[in-house]
């Protein structure tokens, strides 16, 4: 696990103290040279960033709102972007919080390139490309179902009670990822949470 930090100070932190002795987790200066060294004329935005990071190192970027569930090394044979939830538009794509790709991926370097010609990076870049692919008669990566990714991102998700039933905890436990929504906090996110991190196991 790689934690992307801007700059050395933040090793001050308490949190990033706390987990320094953890043989599984590194971190990595953000450096816009390094990361920028194959694309000419690149402003680095945080959107930007993910598909840099991924173009150079491959792996999984997840944002951190995220609690793991189970082991996501069987969707790792392809390269994908998660759904936000089933409400999603093809207008409106691409908003989940994980993305999968290969180091030096083809549709991680068209969406960098073509990121200067598209009003705004993010989801609408990541539409552009895809739909070019499309066009162009190229296979586009693959868009990894909302209830993979956010179980309770829709009605026929877990339920937004104040306790969990066994029905929801068996949804909970079939989906890779649980996406933390806290202006849920008060409905549904605080059982959730506390179910899943009651289960968690520390490395």
């Amino acid at each position: 696990l790689t934690l992307w930090i801007t700059r050395k100070e933040q090793l001050d932190s308490p949190h990033w103290k706390a987990l320094s002795d953890k043989d599984n987790l590194q971190y990595r200066i953000i450096s816009i040279a390094d990361l920028t060294t194959s694309f000419d004329s690149i402003s680095l935005s945080s959107e930007l960033l993910p598909l840099l990071i991924l173009y150079q190192h491959g792996g999984v970027w997840f944002n951190m709102d995220i609690l793991f569930i189970r082991d996501l090394a069987p969707l790792l044979d392809q390269e994908w972007m998660s759904q936000g939830d089933c409400h999603e538009t093809k207008s409106k794509r691409f908003t989940g919080p994980l993305m999968h790709f290969s180091r030096r991926s083809a549709y991680l370097c068209e969406m960098i390139k073509q990121a200067s010609r598209v009003a705004a990076a993010g989801p609408s870049l990541y539409s552009h490309v895809y739909d070019q692919c499309i066009m162009n008669g190229v296979k586009p990566w693959t868009v990894l179902p909302w209830c993979y990714m956010d179980p309770s991102g829709c009605s026929t998700g877990v339920s937004r009670l104040y306790s969990l039933s066994e029905l929801d905890k068996s949804k909970l436990l079939k989906a890779f990822v649980y996406h933390l929504r806290p202006f849920w906090k008060g409905y549904f996110y605080d059982p959730v949470y506390d179910y899943l991190t009651s289960r968690q196991t520390v490395y």
